[in-house]
């Protein structure tokens, strides 16, 4: 065994459990792709479990982080998906430390180590965290956001305020059923009969944070696009297009 196997052995190994399928949407995989990209930056190994078929374009830029797909032991499994119950969690643990992240436990219960949950919890909390197992970090303080869309916001990388036409964003969800394409589009179609606007579509874009760090006003599906933009500070009209973001987009406007 050469001593670059021996050393990746002793590198612990997360394996990223992600629900893909479509007309799910892309906010699990954008999250744990945020995972994953700590992970690996922190001396860890990756994979990214092949369980389900994703789209070409996500199993690239998991590769691209350093967690390309593939079977493994895992220190850690995390878990990412409403439809991933016990059973399926329980194939793929082992002895392994298992990470959830969920959204108010829409994912039901299941044997867990530590839950992350961006949501804001109840009571008019803006973070909590438990000290029983399973531990749980709670609120957008833990909102889980990709390396670039985060190096982007950085001021030194934005780009200079320009005269000219308002630039709206416009981000319809990873997976727009086609009453949510029409009505945003719709809605586009108004701003621009009244307003001199530049719009930049943001579906299927590999730069979202120099999009975002370009952008002075947003119309958003209130998934996890919605802190994305609240780190840029990009005022946005926010859409509940699925029963779990009507949380989120109650959230960002009761912050302001």
């Amino acid at each position: 065994m050469s001593s670059e196997s021996l050393r990746d052995r002793d590198r612990p190994l997360l394996v990223a459990l992600v629900d893909g399928r479509p007309g799910v949407g892309a906010g699990h995989l954008g999250r744990s792709l945020a995972v994953v990209e700590a992970w690996v930056a922190g001396g860890g190994r990756a994979l990214l479990a092949d369980d389900q078929p994703l789209p070409d374009e996500w199993r690239e830029r998991y590769a691209a982080a350093g967690a390309p797909i593939g079977t493994g032991a895992p220190d850690v499994l995390l878990v990412d998906g409403y439809g991933f119950d016990d059973r399926a969690v329980g194939s793929r643990r082992g002895s392994a430390a298992v990470v959830s992240i969920d959204d108010r436990e829409r994912s039901g219960r299941r044997a867990i180590d530590l839950a992350v949950d961006v949501e804001p919890p109840a009571g008019g909390a803006t973070t909590r965290v438990t000290s029983v197992r399973p531990l749980r970090c709670t609120g957008p303080r833990y909102a889980l956001l990709r390396r670039e869309v985060v190096a982007a916001a950085d001021p030194s990388h934005r780009p200079d305020a320009t005269e000219g036409p308002l630039r709206l964003v416009v981000a319809m969800g990873g997976a727009p059923t086609a009453p949510v394409r029409a009505a945003l589009s719709s809605a586009v179609r108004e701003l621009e009969a009244t307003t001199d606007l530049a719009v930049t579509w943001l579906q299927g874009r590999d730069d979202v944070g120099a999009v975002l760090a370009a952008s002075d006003l947003a119309l958003s599906a209130a998934g996890s696009t919605a802190w994305e933009l609240a780190l840029h500070g990009v005022p946005a009209a926010l859409v509940p297009v699925a029963d779990n973001q009507v949380p989120v987009a109650a959230a960002v406007a009761a912050a302001g």
